[in-house]
Formats: C-alpha cells, sequence, structure tokens
C-alpha cells in the first residue's frame, strides 16, 4: 500500500477514534456531570444514547450528501460540525443542552465516519483493501479500551468538560490531514435525494431505538454497578478485542468488496447505519435483559446474577448473527482475498475491476 492510501487510512482511523472514544468516555462521568446539573445520573443515560440514535438516523444520508458536494469538503464540516458540539457540550449548563448538543455531535459523527469510509474505499483498490482496513481497525478499537479509563482520568483530575474537549485537538489533525490528502471525489450521477425515505427511516430507526431505551427505566440504584468493574474487564478484554479486530476488518472489507464505485457511496451510509443501529439496539437489549432478570427475581436492583443474564442475552444473539454468514457463496469477498478461488472447477485468481 502507497504511503498517501496509508495517510488516508489514518485519517479515516481518526474519525474512527474520535466516534468510538465519544461513545464510551462520558460512562465514568456521569456521576460528576450528575453532580454538576443536580441531576441524577441514571436519568444521564439519554446523553448517551441520544448520540446513538443521532449517528443512526443521519448516516443513511451520508453517501448521497459526499456525492453532491464532494468527500473532502463533507468531512471537513461533519469534523467542524462534531468538535463544535463538543465544546458546546463541555459548556453545557443543563441536561437539556447536553442531549441538544450531543445529537449535533451525532449527526456531525454520522457524516463524518462514512464519508472518512468512503474516501478510502475510492482511493485504495480493492486488493489492498484489508491491508488498508488494518490501519484502520487498530485506532478504532483504542477508542473504546482508552474511553473509560481516560474519561475517568479526566473527571479526577480536570473536570468533566475535557471528556469533550479533547476531540478538539483530534479534530484540527483530521482536517489538516484530510485538506492535504483527500481527493474531493464527487459522484458521477446526480441521484436526487429520497428525502420521503430520509424521513420515513429516521422515523423507524429513532422510534425502535428510543423504544427501547424507556423499556428498562426504573429506579436503578445502589452498588450493583461495581460488579462489572470488579470482573477480572483484563484476559477477556484482550481475547475480545483480538477477536473484535478481526471481525472490524473481515466484515468491512467484505462489505464492501463486490460493489462497484456507483455503489460504494450509499453502501458506506448504510453499513454505518447498520452497525450504529445494532450497537444501539444491542445496549438497550441488555439493559432490558438486566432490568428484566432483576424484576422477575423481585430485586429492586440488579445483582449480579442479573448482569450475567445479560451478558448471556448479547452473546446469544451474537452468535445468531453468525448464521447470516453461512449463506455467503465460497468466493464471496475474493476481490480483496488475494487468493485464487475456484469457480466450476476451475481456478480463478480475483482482479479488481479498479486496476
Amino acid at each position: 500500500m502507497q504511503s498517501r492510501q496509508r495517510l488516508v487510512a489514518l485519517v479515516v482511523a481518526c474519525a474512527l477514534f474520535m466516534q468510538t472514544l465519544d461513545s464510551t468516555i462520558i460512562g465514568t462521568a456521569l456521576p460528576a456531570i450528575g453532580a454538576s446539573f443536580a441531576v441524577d445520573p441514571v436519568r444521564l443515560h439519554m446523553a448517551m444514547t441520544s448520540y446513538l440514535i443521532a449517528l443512526a438516523v443521519f448516516m443513511p444520508m451520508s453517501g448521497w450528501v459526499a456525492d453532491r458536494y464532494g468527500t473532502r469538503n463533507v468531512f471537513r464540516v461533519a469534523i467542524l460540525i462534531f468538535v463544535g458540539a463538543s465544546i458546546g457540550c463541555g459548556a453545557a449548563s443543563s441536561l437539556a443542552e447536553l442531549v441538544a448538543m450531543r445529537i449535533v455531535q451525532g449527526f456531525g459523527g454520522a457524516l463524518m465516519v462514512p464519508v472518512a469510509r468512503l474516501a478510502l474505499l475510492r482511493a485504495v483498490p480493492k486488493s489492498e483493501l484489508v491491508q488498508a482496513m488494518t490501519w484502520v481497525t487498530v485506532p478504532a478499537l483504542v477508542g473504546p479500551v482508552v474511553g473509560p479509563p481516560l474519561g475517568g482520568f479526566l473527571v479526577t483530575y480536570a473536570a468533566w468538560p475535557w471528556i469533550f474537549w479533547i476531540n478538539v485537538p483530534f479534530g484540527i489533525l483530521g482536517i489538516c490531514l484530510a485538506t492535504a490528502y483527500f481527493e474531493d471525489i464527487r459522484g458521477e450521477q446526480r441521484v436526487p435525494f429520497d428525502g420521503l425515505g430520509f424521513v420515513y427511516s429516521g422515523l423507524a430507526i429513532g422510534g425502535i431505538l428510543f423504544g427501547f431505551e424507556l423499556m428498562p427505566l426504573r429506579d436503578l440504584v445502589g452498588h450493583a454497578g461495581h460488579a462489572l468493574a470488579a470482573a477480572g474487564l483484563i484476559a477477556v478484554l484482550f481475547v475480545g478485542g483480538f477477536v473484535r479486530s478481526l471481525q472490524f476488518t473481515a466484515l468491512n472489507s467484505i462489505a464492501f468488496a463486490d460493489l462497484d464505485e456507483r455503489q460504494m457511496s450509499r453502501a458506506t451510509g448504510f453499513t454505518s447505519m447498520a452497525q450504529q443501529l445494532s450497537l444501539s439496539i444491542g445496549v438497550s437489549i441488555a439493559a432490558l435483559s438486566l432490568s428484566l432478570s432483576a424484576a422477575l427475581r423481585g430485586e429492586a436492583a440488579p445483582q449480579p446474577t442479573d448482569y450475567a443474564v445479560a451478558f448471556i442475552v448479547v452473546t446469544v444473539l451474537v452468535l445468531l448473527s453468525a448464521v447470516s454468514f453461512l449463506k455467503l457463496e465460497s468466493d464471496a469477498g475474493a476481490a480483496v482475498s488475494r487468493h485464487a478461488t475456484t469457480v466450476g472447477g476451475a481456478a480463478r485468481t480475483p482482479s479488481d475491476p479498479r486496476t
């Protein structure tokens, strides 16, 4: 892979790092934010889910916007929106202001990551896509690992607004690198924006996620949450991170392996939306399982057993998702595998339609 392509991949990684970091860093800061707003930290879950919901709602439009206004322009504007909203989050003086800024932040992230991924797909030949995704995967997976301890450090030794203001230097770096190395690629065909479809999908996605979010609401008090912190979150995390890195690289490569140029922009937005939707639904189902398990046992607050039930439910969902991969054809992703495949008994070396 050429040095310019590596730099484009690093720009994408920078965007993914900001998005994944921002999804997790707020968790350990909720008690400090609640104390600042004089609000029960349990109510602050909307500050987390509003961001995820905004990501899922607005991601489907990212491909059309990039085709219309150019990947470089849209990416830089998206970072400006994301960073500006991050500053607004840190300056918020109430829960309503924080949630509003998180929605704006989610809108910026919804444009930022899919457009960055689209720029990478158009800059890198399919035969080099897996290698490029490796450069993207590692920084993206660092975000969820670094987020909670970094949030705790900033809250302890600085102040909670810094969990949002830390995005500013990463955003500036992303804008500079995108200006230098991104090509301002636009779609060859001007396809009309499906406004009605966007409204319908937004209402459906927002309604589903918001509904899931409201279902498990209870007065969860006590120290049950410490069960997670006391779990032994290092060996398991190492193995889990290793497996997720393989999964992330494989899924993001095969998702675009057999698509042509005309399908790329819409596919990036749709894929990113599906990922965020599944992430949000997974969190909501886990919370619902936790609440229902405690309720069925007649407990006022979740106990360690209830957390085990929630993890088992999520594990079953992940295992069920693997069934869909059994339907893939044997030569799926051949364009990015660099290996010869057999079609009709004859050996075939995958060729990249872009080269």
